[in-house]
């Protein structure tokens, strides 16, 4: 499960966000993107795709530094890691992580 690459568990839990939460296809739009801002990040971090393993809080952190280094709005910022805690949280769910890593910043 470490290995398998984030971009396919992006797109289940964008389908589960819609048909299991009833998420509007804005708001479920919107997940996706702030999470392919991660995968991006990752991939060029890693120069590969992300896989569940890299989704550590040390990762997160250095995306959350990135982001304030493009001088993002705080608000942006706090709207990615909210989509990102809530992915990792249904990650732990599926026991894909041991916990959720967004809970450590």
């Amino acid at each position: 499960m470490a290995l398998q690459p984030l971009v396919e568990l992006v797109e289940q839990f964008c389908v589960y966000q819609r048909k299991q939460r009833g998420k509007t296809e804005g708001g479920v739009k919107t997940y996706r993107w702030n999470l392919e801002q991660f995968l991006q990040f990752m991939r060029q971090r890693e120069g590969r795709l992300a896989r569940v393993g890299d989704v550590t809080a040390a990762t997160i952190q250095a995306w959350m530094d990135g982001m304030a280094t493009d001088d993002l709005m705080l608000s942006t910022m706090r709207a990615r890691q909210s989509t990102l805690s809530s992915f990792c949280a249904w990650l732990v769910r599926r026991d894909a992580l041991p916990f959720n890593p967004v809970a450590k910043l």
